[in-house]
């Protein structure tokens, strides 16, 4: 296993090379967006990127905008948490994701799921961003049925138990608007 950084756009991301393949543990710099790549050279080879480790961007407030390539199977736990700016985050369809991975995330408009076969529209990567800002929905994310009608059935379930629920924090206008 080494430990190297690589630099992407405005970031210098923390790599872990082991078995063939790298996982980003950490990440610093203050660039409005980041693309990761699907690969990344070290000492003259190039490696595949297969994830994104717990609390890789933690707190980086700067941080707008993400796209995750399609070779990201695995986001760890709270990896975006925190991320204050955070609009925009295109991930993989197949991809595991873990738990709080965009908590404190109030300005999350849009996750976008990248998949080949099916055009997912707009609305579902807004829905999807409101799972994990406005509904303690974060695990209709992992969902492998994302974007099928039994998954809007699901969803809309969660909403109207959602809004049958006590409004302590006023969420019902929002979500109704």
């Amino acid at each position: 296993m080494k430990q190297f950084e690589y630099g992407v756009s405005d970031y210098k991301l923390i790599c872990v090379l082991a078995d063939g393949e790298i996982s980003i543990i950490g990440a610093r710099g203050s660039g409005s967006s980041i693309e990761i790549p699907e690969e990344i050279e070290y000492e003259g080879n190039l490696y595949v990127v297969t994830s994104i480790e717990k609390k890789t961007f933690l707190g980086l407030s700067a941080l707008r905008e993400v796209v995750l390539p399609k070779s990201v199977k695995n986001i760890g736990d709270w990896a975006f948490a925190q991320c204050g700016r955070l609009t925009n985050v295109c991930i993989p369809f197949e991809t595991e994701i873990g738990v709080g991975v965009f908590d404190g995330c109030p300005c999350l408009l849009q996750i976008c799921i990248e998949k080949e076969e099916e055009d997912f529209s707009l609305d579902l990567s807004i829905l999807l961003a409101t799972c994990v800002t406005k509904l303690p929905s974060e695990d209709l994310l992992r969902d492998v049925e994302l974007g099928s009608a039994h998954w809007y059935q699901k969803w809309d379930q969660r909403l109207l138990n959602f809004l049958n629920e006590d409004d302590k924090e006023g969420y019902q206008t929002m979500v109704l608007c």
